[in-house]
């Protein structure tokens, strides 16, 4: 326990040269919160600082140390076997035998989990992730895991994506054996992008047809006003127009032809405005309408950039398959 001590008392006390300076002042800033108790907090600035410098040894030391205090023993002890390879190949024999110490520790407290296939043997190019993180086939047999709640995610060709939650108790050990229940089928679904822009160009059309109705009603309102006016009753009938009734008779001359007028410059005017407003609001529905983007088919299961918890790139699939 003394070696134990004294490695990290060297590891924690004296920091760790990093090739940036951005990755030195996070690993830093996540010492100071180990040291006030702030687990969590550290290890979100060892996670960016790992990033930044994946090779750092000492980053990857705290960062399962953090981990540990979590009760995340599984990251913990991915993150101390990282250090101790990192150490060893870098020649830094305290921090090796620090790792391994911590390493040896661990391992009688990590729980495990299994996975199968209802087929059997998994299909040819099928995915298994946990928790977003890939699985290798060759490890799905025994496959390490912090307590808490998980979700497990499997895809194959011709095969419907399979997602699963599973909860994982604070013991070591096996814990839960898990079978991903392969079906055949598609993961294509059908997604329409454009069809809020068509509900809207509908909607739209039906308004702009509305107000063309209001504005021809409303002009035959402010034209049967100006007869009333003027006539004394409907307007005389167009010349030939054998249909209509008698033409009124005309009414003495109105003391101010204005009052009659406007009735006239209203229909014009005013109603005419309104049929152009709705006219323009059709127009601009049908061109809304066929430019919105058509339906398409498309797979659920994509791959997508990623970085692994040592901040090494890659591609994850995307989505419940």
């Amino acid at each position: 326990m003394r070696r134990l001590a004294f490695a990290f008392a060297v590891v924690m006390g004296t920091g760790v040269a990093h090739a940036d300076q951005q990755s030195d002042k996070l690993f830093e800033d996540g010492r100071k919160l180990l040291d006030a108790g702030d687990a969590k907090g550290a290890c979100e600035k060892f996670d960016k600082a790992i990033a930044i410098d994946p090779t750092a040894a000492g980053t990857m030391l705290n960062l399962g140390l953090c981990n540990e205090k979590l009760s995340k023993w599984a990251t913990s002890l991915y993150w101390f076997r990282k250090a101790q390879t990192a150490a060893a190949e870098a020649g830094m024999k305290p921090f090796e035998q620090t790792a391994k110490d911590k390493t040896q520790i661990l391992a009688g407290k990590v729980a495990t989990i299994s996975v199968a296939f209802s087929t059997g043997e998994p299909p040819a190019d099928a995915k298994v992730k946990i928790d977003r993180r890939d699985v290798a086939l060759n490890e799905v047999s025994r496959i390490e895991v912090d307590p808490g709640t998980h979700v497990i995610d499997a895809s194959a060709p011709g095969m419907k994506n399979y997602h699963q939650s599973f909860d994982v108790a604070d013991k070591p050990g096996q814990g839960p054996s898990l079978t991903v229940q392969f079906v055949a089928g598609s993961n294509s679904i059908l997604v329409d992008r454009g069809a809020t822009r068509r509900k809207i160009a509908i909607g739209t059309a039906i308004g702009g047809v509305a107000l063309m109705g209001i504005a021809v009603i409303y002009g035959e309102y402010e034209k049967g006003l100006y007869c009333n006016h003027v006539y004394g009753g409907p307007c005389t009938p167009m010349p030939g127009d054998t249909s209509a009734n008698p033409p009124a008779t005309l009414k003495p001359p109105a003391t101010d032809a204005n009052d009659a007028n406007k009735y006239l410059d209203h229909a014009k005017y005013l109603g005419t405005g309104i049929f152009v407003a709705g006219a323009a609001a059709v127009g601009a529905a049908v061109i809304l309408y066929f430019t919105a983007p058509n339906p398409e088919k498309i797979d659920q299961t994509v791959f997508v950039p990623t970085i692994s918890r040592d901040g090494s790139p890659g591609f994850a699939l995307s989505g419940h398959f």
